[in-house]
């Protein structure tokens, strides 16, 4: 089923060059449908199911003559304007991507549930988690290395930093107005058209990943459960894999995280705290594999990040396969260290 939207403006030019940008990349998903003339446009989302209608800011339009189930939005010209005539507001002069994003999350907070968008890649979604064995082995640096080779191979890919204090506007830049506080808002709400709430949060970056920007405060993510994981993995329809960034933990979130990946990357740097941490990591996996049958141990691998010097060395672990090892690159930038990690290709053994 398609979402059905409606556009007046005065401007035929632009309305055209609109239909034409989403014919052309949307309209297995969205049915739009123009106006110049205002009476036109009312009397069309009044006798056809219109989900969502964006009318220019000009327009004499009462949004209170609007079927209930109709979203509403003003268009506008600058993006600094969210709010118009206590309505929200779009842009009008922005990108049809984000455009389309502003449709869906008009859509998802105005109709109750019960429609689902679906992509044609909705099965077989890989989940890679990333959890560092200590601090400072650089297990962000390779979680966001792991998605943006990913990405190079030509695989559709979401990285989700799942981290208490992380931070994925370091790694990545694209356009967009939700962050991941607004995805934790409506996992909490539990509708059932989640994944469109999901889709108009979702921010590319020039390397192709998908990703969710930072909320505004880190305490919202102590809301984010391993309920909501599992639910937001579900619902992300259109990817082939999941690459997550996460603190190391054996309950809650960390726990439903290793439960639901395909595969548990392990990070390390070789150093003696390091390795002493990885041991007593995996002899506790191991207890919980005997008393629990998770499934989690048979997943894990270890990779060896900065890894150097005279002081580091790799364990002997006889049922715990080794992904790699990256080298030290000291005082480098994080752009430059993630490169050297796409650059050892040790994730070549995912795909």
């Amino acid at each position: 089923m398609k979402i059905i939207a409606a556009i007046l403006d005065k401007d035929s030019n632009y309305t055209k060059r609109l239909m034409m940008k989403f014919a052309d990349s949307y309209s297995d998903k969205l049915e739009l449908h123009s106006f110049t003339d205002e009476e036109m446009a009312l009397k069309f989302v009044k006798s056809s199911r219109v989900h969502v209608l964006l009318a220019n800011y000009e327009s004499s339009l009462d949004p209170s003559e609007l079927p209930q189930t109709c979203g509403f939005a003003y268009l506008v010209d600058s993006a600094d304007i969210s709010r118009y005539k206590e309505e929200k507001a779009v842009s009008k002069y922005q990108k049809v991507d984000l455009i389309y994003k502003e449709i869906l999350s008009i859509f998802y907070e105005k109709v109750p549930g019960g429609m689902e968008l679906r992509s044609s890649s909705d099965d077989g979604t890989q989940i890679i988690a990333f959890m560092p064995c200590a601090g400072g082995v650089g297990s962000s640096t390779a979680a966001v290395a792991c998605a943006k080779y990913l990405s190079a191979h030509g695989k559709k890919v979401l990285y989700l930093n799942a981290e208490r204090f992380g931070n994925a506007d370091i790694f990545f830049n694209g356009e967009g107005s939700a962050t991941f506080s607004d995805v934790i808002a409506a996992l909490k709400m539990k509708k059932s058209n989640l994944a469109i709430k999901i889709e108009s949060a979702l921010r590319l970056d020039q390397s192709g990943v998908s990703y969710f920007a930072s909320p505004a405060h880190a305490l919202d993510v102590l809301e984010f459960t391993g309920e909501d994981l599992e639910s937001l993995c579900a619902n992300a329809l259109k990817f082939e894999y999941i690459v997550i960034d996460s603190d190391f933990g054996i309950s809650g979130l960390q726990e439903k995280l290793m439960r639901i990946a395909n595969r548990i990357i392990l990070v390390g740097d070789g150093s003696e705290i390091a390795n002493s941490k990885l041991l007593r990591i995996m002899d506790t996996l191991n207890i919980l594999e005997e008393q629990k049958n998770y499934g989690i141990y048979s997943k894990v691998c270890v990779l060896y990040n900065r890894y150097g010097g005279k002081f580091s060395s790799q364990l002997e672990l006889d049922t715990i396969p080794t992904l790699g090892t990256v080298p030290q690159t000291p005082g480098a930038p994080y752009d430059y260290s993630i490169n050297s990690v796409m650059k050892s290709n040790v994730f070549g053994k995912l795909m």
